[in-house]
């Protein structure tokens, strides 16, 4: 058992988690987790959540082999609003941020 302190709310994980990826970006290895906008993206949420997702896992950037790095201020261009609308109609939905950008990992946490 293991607990994490979201913003002063106590998250308790007493089994094994299930993670929804959401890929916010055009390239991503995984076709089935791109969404290219905020609606596919929270129509792609809820299905997750009724799939039974315990937490979403955000990411604007591939890393598949032969991808195309991007930098920091494209990547919150398409993971911030995301986050934002995520947070707004799933309060409690734990959210984590799939970055190497500490600006993007930055403005993720003051979004939500």
């Amino acid at each position: 058992m293991f607990s994490l302190n979201l913003r002063g709310r106590l998250f308790t994980a007493e089994r094994p988690l299930v993670m929804g990826i959401l890929n916010a970006t055009p390239d991503s290895f995984h076709a089935d987790s791109r969404v290219t906008d905020v609606g596919l993206a929270m129509q792609r949420v809820y299905e997750m959540i009724e799939e039974g997702v315990d937490l979403i896992d955000v990411g604007g950037q591939s890393t598949r082999p032969g991808s195309i790095r991007i930098g920091a201020q494209q990547e919150s261009i398409r993971v911030i609003p995301v986050i934002k609308e995520i947070k707004r109609q799933y309060p409690d939905l734990p959210i984590s941020i799939d970055t190497y950008h500490s600006q993007v990992a930055q403005e993720s946490v003051d979004a939500g």
